[in-house]
């Protein structure tokens, strides 16, 4: 059996509790990292709910607006099932309509590229 000496077995203890100083040292760094990193993240979380709740009422403002030019279209629709119009306004009711189609297109069109850049945003950071 190996015997250290006094003076060596206390050499020993002080490097010990200097390892043990250390690694102290080191764990509450990295605890003081951690909790920066979670403020951080916090913070960023923070963004993220602010950026979701924009898109969310960016998307609900483009389908109120699909719902009501759908609302006009189906109007033009009886105005121009009835038959009470003059040549002249059932043109201008058939015009009113083509607008309407395109201006719906269009807005779906824009709702689409608002989704399509969520959802490419969404797969980004999952795949972090």
């Amino acid at each position: 059996m190996y015997k250290l000496t006094l003076a060596e077995r206390d050499l020993y203890l002080v490097h010990i509790d200097t390892l043990m100083d250390e690694k102290r040292k080191m764990l509450l760094e990295k605890q003081k990292t951690l909790q920066q990193t979670a403020k951080e993240n916090e913070y960023l979380e923070m963004v993220r709910n602010d950026y979701r709740k924009y898109y969310n009422y960016i998307v609900k403002q483009k389908e109120d607006q699909i719902n009501a030019m759908n609302y006009l279209k189906q109007y033009i629709d009886e105005i121009i099932v009835d038959g009470k119009l003059t040549d002249v306004d059932l043109e201008n009711a058939k015009m009113d309509q083509d607008e309407l189609i395109q201006e719906m297109d269009n807005i779906k069109s824009k709702l689409d590229e608002i989704i399509e850049l969520q959802t490419d945003a969404s797969d980004e950071s999952n795949s972090n």
